[in-house]
C-alpha cells in the first residue's frame, strides 16, 4: 500500500481523467468527485482502471432529456457514467427542485453508483435532500442498463456534508492506495505530462 495526500492526488486527478477520455474542462469538475470517493470508499481509481475501455468510448454520449411532465423528468445518459456526467446531471436536479420545491428525476443507461454518496452530499451542502434508487444492470462491458431514480426536495442547506469522518481522516492521513491504484494514477498522469519523444524532451520546460 502506498499513501498520498489529499492535493497530491487532487493533482494528479485532472491529467489522469483526460487520458481516460473525458475533456479538459469536465476533467477537472470531476476531480474533486473523484478524489473524494477514493477517500471514502478507496475503490474510485479502481473504477477507472476497471471501465478505461468504456470511457474512452467514441464518440463520447451526450446525455439529454427525453421526457419532462407534471410528475418527473427522464434523462437518457446513453451509456455514460456518473463519474463523468453526475455534478451536471445533479445540478439539473437542483434546479428542477429549486423551480418546483420538489422533483423526480430519472436517469437511464447511467453506471457508476460508486459516485453517488458524494453527489449525495454535495447537493445537501446545496439545500437539496435525495433519496436515491439505484438497481445497477450493466449487460455486457458497453452496454449499461442502470436506471438511477433520484426523489429531490428542497431542504435548509447542509453545510460540511461532504466533511465526512472518513473524508476528514484521509484529509489528515492520506490516502491508502493499492500499488495497482498508485500505477494507474501515475501511469495515466505521465501519459499526458512526461515527453514522449526525443524533440519533445529536448524542448520539454
Amino acid at each position: 500500500m502506498i499513501t498520498i495526500a489529499v492535493p497530491e492526488l487532487r493533482r494528479y486527478a485532472p491529467d489522469a481523467l483526460r487520458m481516460v477520455g473525458i475533456p479538459i474542462g469536465q476533467a477537472d469538475e470531476v476531480a474533486d468527485m473523484l478524489v473524494w470517493t477514493q477517500a471514502v470508499t478507496g475503490a474510485a481509481v479502481k473504477f477507472v482502471q476497471d471501465n478505461r475501455a468504456r470511457l474512452n468510448w467514441r464518440p463520447q454520449p451526450r446525455p439529454r432529456v427525453v421526457d419532462e411532465n407534471a410528475d418527473e423528468v427522464v434523462v437518457d445518459l446513453r451509456g455514460g457514467s456518473l463519474l463523468e456526467f453526475g455534478p451536471r446531471v445533479f445540478d439539473f436536479v437542483q434546479a428542477e427542485t429549486a423551480a418546483h420545491g420538489s422533483r423526480r428525476v430519472r436517469a437511464r443507461a447511467v453506471y457508476g453508483g460508486i459516485f453517488l454518496p458524494y453527489l449525495v452530499a454535495r447537493a445537501a451542502e446545496r439545500g437539496v435532500h435525495l433519496d436515491v434508487s439505484f438497481p445497477e444492470t450493466p449487460q455486457g462491458d458497453f452496454e449499461p442498463r442502470g436506471e438511477l431514480t433520484i426523489e429531490a426536495t428542497r431542504v435548509p442547506a447542509t453545510p460540511g456534508a461532504l466533511q465526512t469522518d472518513a473524508y476528514r481522516s484521509a484529509v489528515d492521513r492520506g490516502i491508502e492506495l493499492s500499488d495497482a491504484d498508485f500505477t494507474t494514477v501515475i501511469g495515466l498522469f505521465e501519459m499526458l505530462r512526461v515527453p514522449t519523444s526525443e524533440r519533445s524532451r529536448t524542448h520539454a520546460g
